[in-house]
């Protein structure tokens, strides 16, 4: 039955209600600040890749990789903890200690850089960047500034500001890219996009977060900064490790494969992993978030199990048939949509499915790590991503062959994540025959769908045709899944659990 609230008396059920609705509505706010700046980069990727070459992209993807290792650190976490003082001054000084991190590891990266970027970029294929290395430290404090500063929106409930913020970094980054490849500023133009688009991120933060600079009303105080230091001290010490870990997993490949490759090449599996990541930030972002917010009380009335099934099932029914079908198209996809000079994008594309569609689903119930608190594990997959990323890489440059890499790294990052999935749905509850019931049945209906499609492009050619024709199959079994088969529903056995 679908998760509805039955069992509240009505004045509990009006107060949670007016509760739920406005804790929805926030967080509707902020979503639709990320979709719309989303929306924007992904609506001018089609003008970028016919504005630069793949080996202006690939050059430009490894410095986005350097920034990105970091980003998720820079604050050392403190960032998180802004909302949780009591005191509005304590959380002053939380936000305060944040930014003084972000100052301090931007230095630190800076100054590494300095002494050994001339070395890293050599081995990257990327010493186009020699002379644009300045711009890393400055985009990691204004991430660092722009971490904290929403944290802080979040404590005072300025949702606004935070929609604003990740709204106006797509449309700077898509329009400071465009005005670069306009004026042919190669990948300077790129780089600024990257700038660009942090610069206009900070603006809309900046009027909630004035309390944190408000030294006459907030006065200084380095006892509080030892003191809050030292009671948030988990988040240094334990969450940054496994961030930095994970973002080590997620930028590694593009940085290895213009390494091992080239430009060329890392372009290439640059825009195919931006595309395949998409799904992942829209749909497998919003599940989490939903399924998260249900996970705690189901761990109380222990109806966890039924609601991990539910959502896999969902997950498994919109992802398979929609990776399948794509695959079945994407080099035809990416011609029309990219230009000819990508059609190599949709080849890498089509091998490295397995790893973005089980990475689609393990990203969802990752929030099971932290309701049932096995971070020790969650860190354990993560390192292990790291090594199979070069593994993959290294074998292909043992056999001289970018697509051999990348399809050792779509098989065994699939295996890995599928390991995960398993992993996260038995600590769930879920026996490993239910889930693999499911993977089996919707397995089967995308492999027939994504092999009628495949018959399809070869006998219609026409890649405008091909392109349409998968796009219409994928409307058609989402249709079929949401209004014929209600697999898109979050279901439980426990109709009163909320």
């Amino acid at each position: 039955m679908a998760i509805l609230a039955s069992s509240l008396k009505p004045p509990k059920l009006l107060e949670r209600g007016r509760r739920d609705a406005g804790l929805s509505g926030s967080a509707a706010l902020v979503s639709s600040g990320a979709i719309t700046g989303q929306f924007v980069l992904a609506a001018a990727t089609p003008l970028i890749t016919r504005l630069f070459d793949p080996d202006q992209l690939g050059v430009y993807a490894v410095l986005a990789a350097i920034i990105g290792m970091f980003a998720t650190v820079v604050g050392l976490h403190y960032e998180l903890a802004v909302p949780l003082p009591a005191s509005q001054a304590r959380a002053v000084h939380v936000a305060r200690l944040s930014l003084m991190a972000a100052g301090v590891m931007s230095v630190v990266v800076g100054t590494g850089l300095l002494a050994f970027g001339s070395n890293v970029l050599a081995l990257s294929n990327a010493s186009e960047l020699a002379t644009l290395l300045w711009v890393v430290p400055i985009c990691l404090l204004l991430t660092g500034l722009i971490n904290t500063l929403t944290t802080w929106a979040i404590r005072v409930r300025a949702f606004s500001g935070t929609a604003a913020s990740k709204a106006l970094q797509g449309l700077g980054q898509a329009g400071a890219q465009i005005s670069g490849g306009v004026v042919h500023a190669g990948v300077s133009g790129l780089v600024a996009g990257q700038f660009g688009g942090l610069i206009f991120g900070v603006a809309p933060l900046l009027r909630a977060a004035r309390p944190v600079f408000a030294l006459k009303k907030y006065a200084w105080s380095t006892t509080w900064l030892i003191a809050v230091a030292r009671k948030y001290r988990r988040f240094p010490l334990i969450t940054t490790w496994s961030s930095l870990v994970n973002a080590l997993g997620a930028n590694l490949p593009v940085v290895m494969f213009s390494s091992l490759f080239g430009g060329y090449v890392a372009g290439q599996f640059a825009l195919s992993f931006r595309l395949l990541q998409m799904p992942l930030r829209l749909v497998g972002q919003s599940v989490s978030q939903v399924f998260f917010s249900h996970a705690a009380s189901a761990v109380r009335d222990r109806s966890l199990p039924s609601l991990a099934e539910g959502v896999y099932r969902g997950m498994v029914a919109f992802g398979l048939p929609s990776f399948v079908i794509g695959a079945a198209i994407a080099p035809q996809f990416f011609e029309v949509i990219f230009g000819r000079d990508w059609v190599d994008g949709g080849r890498y594309t089509q091998v490295l499915m397995p790893w973005m569609f089980f990475s689609f689903i393990s990203n969802a119930f990752s929030v099971l790590v932290s309701v049932l608190g096995r971070q020790g594990s969650e860190l354990g997959f993560q390192v292990l991503i790291v090594v199979v990323v070069s593994v993959s890489l290294l074998l292909g440059a043992w056999y001289q062959s970018a697509m051999i890499a990348a399809s050792i790294l779509g098989g065994l990052g699939g295996a890995a994540l599928f390991a995960k999935v398993v992993w996260l749905l038995g600590i769930a509850g879920v026996p490993a025959k239910v889930h693999l019931r499911v993977l089996t049945t919707e397995g089967a209906i995308a492999i027939v769908l994504g092999a009628v499609v495949w018959w399809a492009s070869s006998v219609l050619k026409d890649p405008i045709v091909v392109t349409v024709t998968g796009v219409a199959a994928l409307l058609l079994v989402h249709g079929v899944n949401l209004w014929g088969r209600d697999v898109y529903v979050m279901r439980s056995r426990s109709p009163s659990r909320l």
